[in-house]
């Protein structure tokens, strides 16, 4: 994992899941929250014939928010080719739709 400072963004990390997606993300507190959340900056899938899914990615962001004490993750906040197909996935994995982004309670 790697971390950077973004101006305006605060911390970001970057980690490679299972050597086939890039996840970049913060950990932030929220203005309606007290506590911190896992935010979703960005999800890339890097190898075509990688061998983790986009299922297996969303279960390695919920122990990163583990891992990192958070209560939520918030995601979507990507702009996809076919939303409803995504927005599909991650309400499989309990995500809600709040708002434009999607939220799970971790």
């Amino acid at each position: 994992m790697c971390s950077t400072n973004l101006k305006g963004f605060g911390r970001n990390e970057a980690v490679i899941i299972e050597e086939t997606y890039l996840c970049l993300f913060s950990t932030q507190i929220p203005w309606y929250s007290s506590s911190p959340f896992l935010v979703e900056l960005f999800l890339h899938k890097l190898y075509k014939d990688g061998h983790c899914s986009h299922s297996d990615a969303l279960k390695a962001l919920e122990q990163i928010a583990k891992q990192n004490k958070c209560v939520g993750i918030i995601t979507g906040s990507s702009v996809y080719k076919n939303q409803d197909t995504f927005f599909n996935v991650y309400r499989h994995y309990g995500y809600k739709e709040y708002n434009v982004s999607l939220f799970k309670e971790t």
